[in-house]
């Protein structure tokens, strides 16, 4: 699959370069909030966890590949070759991105955040290191389950349809993990109750 869009890859790479090139390097803010209800914060972060504790293996990044990245929306194609990242349509360009929680966020994107909620922040790079977005997801408990604030802070340079689009694409994937926890979790609870 990757030989097959490595063309397309190339091409969408030096379309984003050239939108992230402005060197005032404002940004703007998509925010999805999104009421959680049957899952908590801490379900949700054990959830991902699980999922994320041990890439190591290809067998293991497989496995999180097909169950769940490739259901959570229609538009992820294959696994770049580095270690956290897919290969997705953004703003109607095939991209291979590169998902990092563990670099250093600039105070800016923080600044956007609400302090009442655990905040996770990463970065989404092109191949090369390029910043393209920068992510912050937000969650806290409610009296029914958790809120759940997605941002994703985009250069100001990105058309508006491919901000849009990047934000509905993000908007299904994140239902559709939420939904993946509340139903594991449903199965973690009918083991213990009949075990």
């Amino acid at each position: 699959m990757l030989d097959l869009l490595a063309k397309k890859i190339e091409q969408a790479d030096v379309y984003y370069k050239k939108l992230i090139s402005n060197p005032k390097r404002q940004y703007e803010e998509s925010r999805i909030d999104l009421m959680v209800r049957g899952v908590t914060s801490a379900q949700l972060f054990l959830w991902f966890g699980q999922r994320m504790k041990d890439l190591t293996t290809p067998e293991r990044k497989q496995g999180l590949f097909l169950n769940p990245i490739v259901p959570a929306h229609l538009e992820h194609y294959a696994l770049p070759p580095y270690s956290a990242g897919i290969v997705k349509t953004i703003g109607a360009r095939i991209a291979g991105v590169r998902i990092q929680a563990d670099v250093e966020i600039p105070e800016f994107v923080l600044e956007y955040g609400d302090p009442t909620y655990k905040q996770l922040p990463a970065v989404e790079n092109l191949g090369d290191g390029s910043v393209l977005f920068y992510i912050l997801q937000e969650l806290k408990d409610s009296e029914d389950g958790c809120l759940f604030k997605l941002r994703l802070l985009s250069p100001a340079a990105v058309p508006q349809t491919l901000f849009d689009e990047h934000a509905e694409h993000s908007a299904v994937e994140s239902r559709s993990f939420i939904t993946a926890a509340f139903e594991s979790d449903e199965k973690s609870s009918d083991g213990m109750r009949e075990g």
